[in-house]
């Protein structure tokens, strides 16, 4: 455990979907205001990307702590889901069983990321569907 009460090595363990990851890295890269998630994805594969956050997490290259990347990865697994199915009160209710968290939970959460995802996209951020 670090100094800081974190276990290096918890992001590696970390299972993301190739949709979560993109959603994922649209999202960081518009919350945190820059493109370096996009830069880490085209340099490596999904389990290097996921190593290289963790090795720099909190330094001053702008990584988010591991707290924050754990808490946003699920958010975007919950969010994933819900539009995957709709986002009706039947994926909510099922979203509750699964991600173990109250409906107002789920709800907010869905539109926390949706509030994020619909700004207006970074001018430099990469599109991934305009490079395949």
């Amino acid at each position: 455990m670090s100094k800081n009460g974190e276990t290096p090595g918890l992001l590696k363990t970390l299972w993301v979907s190739d949709n979560e990851l993109l959603v994922f890295l649209d999202y960081m890269a518009r919350e945190r205001g820059n493109i370096d998630f996009d830069i880490l994805f085209n340099l490596f594969d999904k389990e290097d990307m996921f190593r290289f956050l963790d090795l720099f997490a909190g330094r001053s290259i702008r990584i988010p702590r591991r707290k924050s990347i754990v808490k946003t990865v699920e958010y975007i697994k919950i969010y994933v889901y819900l539009k995957s199915r709709g986002y009706d009160e039947k994926s909510v209710a099922e979203a509750t069983k699964i991600f173990g968290k109250k409906s107002n939970s789920i709800i907010r959460i869905y539109q926390k990321v949706e509030g994020v995802l619909s700004q207006d996209p970074l001018p430099y951020v990469i599109d991934k569907e305009e490079t395949e």
